[in-house]
C-alpha cells in the first residue's frame, strides 16, 4: 500500500512505511532529547518522548524525520487500556515547518494508522483501522494552517507578530479537525517543574475545533523556556469535560512510572425512550451533501419491558439488518448484526462478503463474537459502570443516547459507549451548544466528541433525532444521517 505522503511530498523515503508502517523508519534504540508527563489529580498516566530529528536521504529527496513516542496507561470503564503510539513528522532540511505526518497506534485489539500531508489543494490525508481505509480525502485548510510537532511554533509565532501573541490554525493529528488558537503573552514567571524552579514566558491559549463554540473552547496556560522557546509545563483546562491536565518536563524513564487514570461515565438520569412499540423512523444518509443510502429503524416491543430497534441499513451495494434489544432507559442488553459488503477480491474484481456480529451485555461484563468470511473474533470485556451502544455511525444508536440528555444550553455529559464492531469501549463527551427553532418545532445543536470522533446531533426538545453529522478534516461533514420528514 503505497502512502499518500509519497505521491503528496514527492518523499521516497516513506515507501519504507508501505510495508512496516511508521516503525519502518524507527532508528535503533536512542534515548530521547526530551520527555513531557501527562497527570491528572496528581497521578502521572501519560508520557511524550521526543527524539532529535534525524535526516533521511532516499535517491535524491532529504528530509528531516522527527519522532515522538507516546504511552497512555487508563484504566476505562473497568478494562485497562493502554495506549501507546509512534508519531513521525516531515520537514525539508533546516526547515521547523511540518510538511506531513504519519502516525501508528494501539489501543486493545485495535491498531490505527493515520497519515497526512500539505498539499497546494489542501491536507491529504488517510486513515486506516485494523487493515479496513476509513478516510482518504484532502480537505481544503487555509494557507498558514500549522502541523504542531510540539508547542514551541507559539513563541515563535509571537514574536513574529511582535511579541504579544496573535491567532494560529493547526490540524489537530488525532482528529484530521482544524483547531483555532488565540494566542496571548502573559509575561514572564518563575515556575517549579522537575523539581527545579526555572524562570518561564508564559502563553495563554484558547482553543477549539472550528464550530466550538467560545465558553467550551479549551483554555492552556503554557510556559516556555525564554531562550530556547521549549516547553516546560502546560496547565490545560477542559470546560466541556470539567478536566484538569497538567503536562510538564520530566526525568528520563518516566514510563515506567505511570499509574493507571480511572474513567467512568456520569450517571444520567435515566429517561424512557421516546418511542413507541409501532413507531419507526427512516434516515437518509448523505456523502458529501450526496445522497448515499438510507437507514430505516422500527420500533418492537420485547419480554420485561425491554424495547427492541430493528434496522435496516442500505449504503449503495452494501447492505445491513441490525436488532438491539435495550432496557427502558436505552442500555444495550443484546445486539445482533448481518450484513453484506462489496470488497475487492484478489482478482481486483468485486465481490460480495458476508459478515455477523453478536453481542450480549451483563452488569460487569460484555461479551462479543464477530465473523467475517473464514475469520472469526471473540471479544470478552469486563465492564464497570453502565454503556451505551454504538455501531459505526448507526444514527438509531446516536438517537439512543440523544433521548437521554438534559438538553440544557451549557449541559455537558461524559458518557461510555461500546463500540460493537471494534470491542471497544471509550468516553464520549456530549455538550449542549445552541438551539433553535425548526419547521418541527425546537431543537439543540449537541457537540460530540471522542478518540478519533468529532461530530454534532440536532434533537428535538422531546429527544427525538433529527439529524447527526460525523465532522472529519477542518468542520467538513462526510457523513450526514438526516431524519426523513
Amino acid at each position: 500500500m503505497r502512502p499518500l505522503l509519497v505521491a503528496a511530498l514527492a518523499l521516497g523515503a516513506l515507501a519504507a512505511m508501505s510495508a512496516g508502517g511508521p516503525r519502518a523508519l524507527a532508528e535503533e534504540p536512542r534515548s530521547p532529547a526530551r520527555e513531557l508527563a501527562y497527570s491528572r489529580d496528581g497521578r502521572v498516566y501519560g508520557c511524550a518522548s521526543y527524539f532529535a530529528p534525524v535526516e533521511k536521504t532516499e535517491g535524491e529527496v532529504r528530509l528531516d524525520v522527527r519522532e515522538v513516542r507516546s504511552a497512555f496507561r487508563l484504566l476505562t470503564l473497568g478494562a485497562e487500556e493502554d495506549l501507546d503510539a509512534v508519531q513521525y513528522y516531515f520537514s525539508k532540511p533546516g526547515s521547523p515547518r511540518i510538511l506531513g505526518f504519519a502516525i501508528k497506534q494501539k489501543t486493545g485489539q485495535v491498531e490505527q494508522y493515520t497519515e497526512g500531508a500539505l498539499t497546494p489543494n489542501g491536507l491529504q490525508c488517510r486513515v486506516i483501522r485494523n487493515g479496513e481505509v476509513l478516510l482518504e480525502k484532502t480537505f481544503p485548510v487555509p494557507a498558514e494552517t500549522v502541523i504542531p510537532y510540539d508547542m514551541s511554533f507559539i513563541p515563535k509565532m509571537a514574536k513574529a507578530s511582535g511579541g504579544k501573541g496573535g491567532t494560529a490554525v493547526i490540524v489537530s493529528v488525532e482528529t484530521l479537525a482544524l483547531v483555532e488558537m488565540e494566542v496571548r503573552r502573559a509575561g514572564e514567571e518563575e515556575i517549579s517543574v522537575d523539581g527545579r524552579r526555572r524562570k518561564a514566558a508564559r502563553y495563554n491559549v484558547v482553543s477549539g475545533a472550528k464550530g466550538t463554540p467560545q465558553p467550551l473552547r479549551m483554555r492552556q496556560s503554557l510556559y516556555f523556556d525564554p531562550g530556547t522557546d521549549e516547553l516546560l509545563l502546560a496547565v490545560e483546562d477542559d470546560p466541556s469535560r470539567g478536566e484538569r491536565t497538567r503536562v510538564e518536563l520530566a526525568g528520563g524513564g518516566i514510563e515506567n512510572r505511570l499509574v493507571r487514570l480511572r474513567q467512568r461515565g456520569d450517571e444520567l438520569k435515566p429517561r424512557p425512550l421516546p418511542w413507541r412499540p409501532g413507531s419507526g423512523a427512516t434516515y437518509v444518509v448523505q456523502r458529501d451533501g450526496v445522497d448515499a443510502g438510507t437507514v430505516t429503524v422500527r420500533i418492537e416491543a420485547s419480554k420485561q419491558g425491554r424495547m427492541e430497534l430493528v434496522s435496516s441499513r442500505r449504503l449503495g451495494a452494501d447492505v445491513e439488518d441490525a436488532r438491539a434489544v435495550l432496557t427502558p432507559e436505552g442500555q444495550p442488553v443484546e445486539y445482533s448484526l448481518d450484513g453484506k459488503a462489496q470488497v475487492a477480491a484478489a482478482t481486483g474484481e468485486p465481490e460480495e462478503r458476508a459478515y455477523s456480529l453478536r453481542a450480549l451485555f451483563g452488569p460487569d461484563r460484555i461479551s462479543s463474537v464477530f465473523t467475517a468470511g473464514d475469520a472469526r473474533r471473540e471479544t470478552p470485556r469486563v465492564l464497570d459502570g453502565k454503556v451505551y451502544l454504538l455501531d459505526r455511525n448507526a444514527p438509531e444508536l446516536f438517537a439512543v443516547i440523544a433521548s437521554q440528555l438534559d438538553l440544557k444550553l451549557g449541559k455537558s455529559a461524559n458518557v461510555g459507549v461500546y463500540h460493537a464492531r471494534d470491542g471497544e469501549a471509550e468516553m464520549l463527551n456530549l455538550v449542549v451548544t445552541s438551539s433553535g427553532e425548526g419547521a418541527t418545532g425546537p431543537y439543540y445543536v449537541v457537540h460530540v466528541r471522542g478518540r478519533g470522533y468529532f461530530g454534532t446531533l440536532t434533537v428535538a426538545a422531546d429527544g427525538h433525532l433529527l439529524r447527526a453529522d460525523r465532522q472529519v478534516g477542518g468542520g467538513v461533514a462526510t457523513l450526514e444521517y438526516i431524519l426523513k420528514e
